[in-house]
């Protein structure tokens, strides 16, 4: 569960300070901003996804070239600090895990960053750069206080609104279009529209995790069968020792390859020292750039160090996920069906046979213990000699079944015993911790390096670009130099393990017993992992299709064509499509796509449906994933009602206020402008908004309505205003006076 709290926005783009403060009421849970087309709406969500997600969320190819610094501020050397700073509540709940506490933390996210001027010798170049960015992440205590989150704020937001979610929670409705081919203006290939359905349906759900479980165990399974093939001993000596001969050769080759690579690294790493000395030098003159080199060098030590870590604590997991006990923990339930099988008759003496042997030496003695004389033309003896017969028949089964039975027996202790999960959770801790302390300082040595790269001339500059040549090489270098040294464990233990099946292969058999044992319970394990993804795919998927359908249809009730404004008379509108849904693509299992089906029961592509019809579809989907996968976050949503009018346009107002945990919708005058909206808005609105951009003040001379010229300067302001109501801050032309507006005191007051 994530609420949003507040919002503090500070020098960004059209904003100087502006704080909203999202409504919470469970009864009254919209939140409504509006704002003209120009003066904030989309620049507010632009605000939002750089203060969770840093530069990533920022729009363009490089998102370093969008400018954020305040559109009334001319770059220069001393800078200008932008802020966004978030708080949300929060339970512990996530896309993988359900809170069952009924406790809640508030946490405050501060995202900061320095804008600078830099000299540019073209008009079109880029004349700033971005400088000390910065996020902290902050939990109130009960005593009030604010204290720093262990986690990291990258690896919170990550869990909570996943970068690759966004558009469920942050959502320009042009790019949520896409999950049904794109807007109006754009269409997206069907393969891409598949790709990010099945990402989000995947990921909500919780099917990403079932199958990557599901094809862990299958590779155990795989390489039981394998071991257990090479226990048994197939194959003859001499391609064992063939095959031994020539991973010795592969050995002999990747030692040789390392030996280079290592020299190469040495003298990269001398070279790019001695290019470091040199650029020194040649930057005496600047005070400050000893200290800089010297935290350079302090956070390469660090990162290095830090990479080596997470490398290390990665190959731990990795080897865990072949571990015993992690086998054992996963099959509990077939190896409990197992034993419950396998114990009674073990138990009785039933396996193994073991007085069969007995039996036939007394047969052969000719004289039972009870003192009955055994021979083959007696009763007596003709009896014990069946008996012994259709044990014999058995003996080779009931073998088999006590090895298994041993097997499980020796798993199940395993299992009792298992600190697998202990392990994860201090290896995936000290994994994420190592990934935000290397963020941290690869953004320090950014930092750094664009400090030094402030200092110009000719000759550093050519120093640079060699130091930077021989860094990029050193970087190929380094890289090969690992993989060369990750094969090689892999070879080495290959080599290992033909040595020790050449040598004991006449001992091997009864392993290859177990091992097959193994195998048989994997395969136990993967039947119960596909019976559950079937579940999850026949009934949730289903659940899911049904949901959007049921919610495509609350928002098309009554609905007629004049409730569509686009300019698209031969498309399909809402009362052409019979059903919508989500269903499997072309019989696959693991690739979605949404579908809307016309009243004749015909698929309908998505350029054959208009720009509003596809945008309810869209809505309909992200509405009802949220809801099956009990997601309780934020809905923002830039731009919702474009080209809806009328009856859809009220149907869609509701429907998200009802199903949506904290809709915040950035909408338009003209959004809001029926009596029906404005009715809706009271209703369902715990908190309203006003953007108002200055420039379109009367005064400004641009041709605006504003009425009152508060700010002369390039900002939009914020006021408490709602549909039909106007301030000293939004008032525009007409409204004063006209039937069904209120005019406010103070546009500053709640």
């Amino acid at each position: 569960m994530l609420i949003l709290q507040r919002v503090e926005i500070e020098n960004f783009v059209l904003f100087e300070d502006i704080v909203v403060e999202p409504s919470t009421d469970p009864e009254r849970p919209l939140t409504v901003i509006r704002a003209e087309n120009g003066s904030g709406k989309t620049t507010f969500l632009r605000a939002l996804r750089w203060g969770m997600y840093g530069e990533k969320g920022l729009p363009g190819e490089v998102p370093s070239r969008f400018p954020i610094h305040p559109a009334w501020w001319h770059p220069d050397v001393k800078g200008i600090e932008t802020r966004v700073s978030i708080e949300f509540e929060a339970d512990g709940s996530s896309r993988y895990y359900t809170s069952t506490d009924n406790d809640t933390a508030l946490y405050r996210l501060d995202r900061i960053v320095k804008t600078i001027g830099v000299d540019t010798a073209k008009d079109d170049e880029q004349d700033f750069r971005r400088v000390e960015e910065h996020a902290n992440l902050m939990v109130r205590e009960l005593d009030g206080t604010w204290n720093p989150h262990d986690k990291g704020p990258d690896a919170v937001i990550e869990e909570l609104l996943p970068w690759s979610l966004r558009d469920f929670f942050v959502m320009d409705t042009d790019e949520a279009t896409d999950f049904v081919g794109g807007s109006e203006n754009k269409t997206i290939p069907r393969q891409q529209v598949q790709v990010k359905t099945t990402g989000a349906i995947t990921s909500l759900l919780g099917i990403d995790v079932f199958k990557g479980a599901r094809n862990r165990v299958e590779d155990a399974a795989r390489r039981f069968s394998k071991r257990a093939t090479k226990a048994i001993g197939d194959q003859s000596l001499i391609n064992l020792q063939d095959e031994l001969n020539q991973a010795h050769a592969a050995k002999t080759e990747l030692d040789s390859k390392i030996r280079n690579e290592t020299e190469r690294e040495t003298e990269l790493n001398d070279l790019f020292e001695q290019l470091e000395e040199e650029l020194v030098a040649e930057l005496q003159r600047s005070g400050s750039h000893g200290d800089l080199k010297k935290r350079l060098k302090a956070s390469k030590d660090q990162h290095d160090n830090a990479v080596k870590s997470r490398n290390d604590c990665a190959a731990q997991l990795a080897e865990d996920l072949e571990s015993t006990d992690l086998l054992a923990s996963l099959a509990t339930t077939a190896i409990s069906y197992t034993r419950g099988i396998l114990k009674p008759l073990h138990d009785e003496g039933k396996i193994p046979v073991a007085h069969l042997s007995f039996v036939q030496s007394l047969m052969e003695s000719g004289r039972c213990v009870c003192g009955q004389t055994l021979l083959e033309d007696n009763e007596h003896g003709v009896r014990v000699q069946e008996s012994i017969d259709k044990a014999a028949a058995q003996a080779e089964r009931a073998g088999f079944l006590y090895q298994l039975h041993e097997a499980a027996r020796s798993l199940e202790l395993s299992a009792d015993n298992s600190t697998w999960n202990d392990r994860r959770e201090k290896n995936a801790a000290n994994l994420a911790q190592l990934a935000i302390n290397i963020s941290d300082l690869k953004n320090e040595e950014k930092d750094i390096n664009a400090k030094l790269d402030s200092i110009d001339d000719d000759k550093i500059q050519l120093i640079r670009e060699k130091r930077d040549s021989v860094q990029q090489q050193l970087k190929t270098c380094t890289g090969n130099l690992h993989l060369h040294r990750s094969r090689l464990p892999a070879l080495e233990q290959q080599i290992k393990s033909l040595a020790n099946t050449i040598h004991q292969r006449q001992r091997n058999e009864r392993a290859a017993a177990d091992l097959r044992a193994s195998e048989e319970i994997a395969g136990y394990v993967i039947e119960i992992l596909d019976s559950g993804y079937s579940a999850i795919e026949d009934k949730q998927v289903n659940e899911l299709s049904d949901r959007m359908d049921r919610l495509f249809h609350q928002i098309a009730a009554n609905v007629s064509d004049d409730d569509f404004t686009d300019s698209q008379p031969n498309k399909a509108t809402l009362r052409m499509i019979s059903q919508v849904g989500v269903r499997p693509v072309d019989g696959s299992t693991d690739k979605f796509e949404i579908f809307a089906l016309n009243n004749r029961n015909r698929s309908m592509q998505p350029v054959q449906i208009n720009g509003a019809s596809r945008r309810v579809m869209a809505l309909s989907f992200v509405l009802a994933l949220c809801i099956e996968s009990q997601t309780r976050a934020p809905l923002i949503a830039d731009s919702l009602l474009n080209f809806m009018s009328g009856t859809v346009r009220r149907n869609t107002l509701q429907v998200t206020s009802e199903h949506s945990n904290q809709p915040i919708l950035l909408l338009t005058g003209s959004d809001l402008e029926a009596f029906s909206e404005v009715e809706t808005v009271a209703q369902s609105a715990g908190a309203t908004y006003t953007l108002t951009g200055q420039w379109d003040a009367i005064e400004a001379g641009a041709g605006g309505d504003v009425v009152n010229w508060t700010q002369q300067r390039q900002v939009s302001l914020l006021c408490h205003c709602g549909p039909r109501q106007h301030c000293n801050v939004c008032e525009r032309t007409g409204q004063a006076g006209a039937p069904g507006w209120t005019q406010r005191a103070n546009g500053k007051e709640g």
